[in-house]
């Protein structure tokens, strides 16, 4: 289902739409978003392109939690984050 979702997102986006949404799942923001903004307590950690925004040590201080960042096919372009 979620696929579906974001290549409806991507047909918006090529049509030129804004879209902004909140997620959880940082493998999916990783993988989808253009750019990503990390939060904790109502506080930015840091903003930027995804790949760069989401990395183990910005989420390590957004969260209070060692990750690891791995790539799960071939090509490198699904993420999997680990807890350490």
């Amino acid at each position: 289902a979620s696929l579906n979702l974001f290549l409806f997102i991507k047909q918006l986006r090529t049509g030129g739409k804004t879209i902004v949404m909140a997620l959880h799942d940082l493998a999916l923001a990783y993988r989808h978003a253009d750019d990503a903004v990390l939060l904790k307590d109502a506080n930015v950690i840091t903003s930027g392109s995804a790949t760069m925004a989401l990395t183990p040590k910005n989420i390590a201080a957004a969260f209070e939690v060692g990750v690891s960042l791995a790539r799960s096919d071939t090509h490198g372009e699904t993420p999997l984050f680990y807890p350490l």
